[in-house]
């Protein structure tokens, strides 16, 4: 029996949008709100909903990709199946330093919650909270699944009180077309492009197709579906957070800034611990439930050691790559790095990452014609691979505007690690894998 095979099929389409919501509605709205203000003002309100529409053209491929070869580990799968099994190689290069978001969420955590609890060590917060997200995913992925439904549906609240009391005090002729772009439209572009981290995120439910009882309805509803209900609420409360205080007071601050105006304290305490402590403690959760997936099916296919690929019988875990994503996370809390270094060198490189599964799309009705056909939205050839052009457009014109933004030494250190990945993979001998596994005939 294969380590991939013994990963149970126990979620249910409850389980799989609850996931696609999760990793969806996070962080990114509490932090880049007012850092997206600061860019283009009020234009934070269509920003919101065009950086969805945005993600959602962008991720469409993989949304189509999941309902015809859904896998545990999708993306890489798809980089390996679609490219070349080399090329899904260099994608697990490319997503290893991601690991290290592990660590920024833990501290944003902790900052969080200093705010309440002044006194306490941020470190020692950190590190207790990687702990106990990392020993809640050891008991298995339902188990993870259900405390996620949980999280999710106080942050609902969370998000839904701050929208109840904000809209009757926003100031409405602040929103005009000055302010709608006031610092141009290159700056709303970019602004556009920051909030698909907000808006995005749903994409990554394909990691955990080889766990899903009905992965080929189950991966695309959930992608449409939580990309789509993220951008109408995101634009809610981008339209209370741009309207309620003068632009500039807002302009680069959390969420917690208006939400600490407009909410009574009580309820403000509880946006604090509902809203901004677990959107980052999910995102954390969910990084231990999703991100060892595409590294297990690199042992199962011979490019990393076999033994980091063992999963257990009971729980159904992938045990050692999660406790190596543990130390991985552990190491930067315990050094005191900085949390900003962490995110521009993780996402930077990631994103880029991404985008082998989207372009390899292309050859999805080439090189599996029957499969295509089953596809639940319906495409021509043509039209499909005209979609993946635009998305792979939109995707990496993303990841360029990120980049730029980037300090030189970031740039240069992500420049160097493609350069390094890339020699390792040009001298790796090529594998013969066999991909008819068990995720494909799920």
């Amino acid at each position: 029996m294969s380590e991939e095979s013994k990963l149970k099929k126990v979620l249910g389409l409850s389980d799989v949008i609850s996931v696609a919501f999760g990793q969806t509605i996070g962080a990114g709205v509490i932090v880049l709100t007012g850092v997206a203000i600061g860019m283009t003002g009020t234009g934070i309100v269509p920003g919101y909903f065009i950086a969805a529409l945005a993600v959602l053209v962008g991720t469409l491929p993989i949304a189509v990709l999941g309902s015809t070869i859904p896998a545990t580990g999708g993306l890489y799968q798809y980089a390996s199946r679609l490219w070349s099994p080399k090329t899904g190689f260099f994608y697990l290069l490319l997503i290893i330093p991601a690991k290290l978001t592990l660590a920024m969420y833990a501290l944003t955590f902790a900052q969080y919650f200093k705010s309440i609890v002044p006194d306490v060590s941020g470190q020692w917060v950190a590190a207790g909270v990687l702990t106990l997200m990392y020993v809640v995913n050891l008991l298995g992925v339902k188990v993870a699944a259900n405390i996620l439904k949980l999280m999710l549906a106080c942050l609902v609240i969370a998000l839904g009180l701050f929208i109840w009391y904000g809209v009757p005090e926003v100031h409405l002729e602040v929103f005009t077309a000055d302010n709608f772009f006031s610092h141009g439209m290159l700056a709303f572009l970019s602004a556009t492009a920051l909030l698909s981290f907000a808006t995005g995120g749903s994409v990554f439910i394909s990691e955990l197709g080889g766990e899903m009882k009905n992965p080929k309805r189950d991966i695309p509803l959930a992608i449409v579906t939580a990309t789509l209900c993220v951008g109408v609420l995101y634009s809610a409360i981008g339209f209370v957070a741009s309207g309620v205080l003068p632009i500039p007071q807002v302009a680069g601050k959390p969420l917690s800034e208006v939400a600490k105006v407009i909410l009574p304290h009580n309820l403000f305490l509880f946006f604090l611990i509902g809203g901004a402590l677990l959107s980052v403690g999910k995102m954390l959760l969910l990084a231990f439930t999703w991100g060892p997936k595409a590294l297990l099916m690199g042992s199962v296919h011979g490019w990393l050691p076999k033994g980091l690929g063992k999963v257990s019988s009971r729980f159904g875990t992938p045990y050692v790559l999660q406790t190596i994503m543990y130390v991985i996370g552990m190491i930067p809390i315990l050094t005191g790095a900085s949390i900003a270094t962490i995110a521009k060198l993780a996402t930077s490189v990631s994103t880029l990452g991404f985008c082998f599964a989207i372009t390899g799309s292309y050859f999805l009705p080439d090189k599996f014609p029957e499969l295509f056909k089953t596809a639940v939205f319906s495409f021509s050839p043509k039209g499909f691979k005209r979609l993946v052009v635009v998305s792979s457009i939109i995707m990496i014109g993303q990841a360029v505007l990120l980049i730029a933004g980037l300090q030189v030494e970031i740039i240069m250190s992500v420049v160097v690690y493609f350069a390094l990945a890339g020699a390792w993979v040009w001298k790796t001998p090529n594998r013969e894998i066999d991909f008819e596994d068990t995720a494909y005939k799920a």
